[in-house]
Parts: C-alpha cells; sequence; structure tokens
C-alpha cells in the first residue's frame, strides 16, 4: 500500500481536498505519496498529517481546535 492510499483510508476516504493537496500536506510532513507505507516508519508523520487536513478542514474555528489540545507537537 502507498502512502497516499493509507492517507486516504485514514481519512475514510473523504474528500475534504484534492489528491494533490493531500499530496502537498504529506510533503509538508517528509512523506512520499508514492512510497510504500511502513508502519515503524511513517506512522508518526501520517498522523501529523491526518492532524493537519483535519485542523485545515475546521479552520473556520476562532477557537483552538481540540484536536490541537489533544495532539500538540512539542
Amino acid at each position: 500500500m502507498k502512502i497516499i492510499d493509507r492517507l486516504n483510508l485514514e481519512l475514510n476516504n473523504k474528500d475534504y481536498f484534492t489528491q494533490d493537496n493531500y499530496i502537498q500536506f504529506l510533503n509538508e510532513n517528509t512523506l512520499t505519496s508514492t512510497k510504500d507505507y511502513n508502519k515503524a516508519t511513517h506512522q508518526k508523520q501520517l498522523l501529523y498529517t491526518v492532524i493537519d487536513i483535519l485542523e485545515a478542514v475546521s479552520s473556520g474555528s476562532d477557537d483552538e481546535s481540540p484536536i490541537t489540545l489533544l495532539f500538540s507537537r512539542k
């Protein structure tokens, strides 16, 4: 399974953004969409990508999102 396929699976195949946008989110988290997914090496960055996407979807709110509070990167 490719990293982009795993991202789509994590997002329940929801089209929040285009595939090109998803690839950009992956790139911003140092992932290459066409590489084979390896849980041991890619899971953390993939989950950061999922968080980034969900935060972008919910960015209409002025309050800090619960996702940000729960998974703050320190």
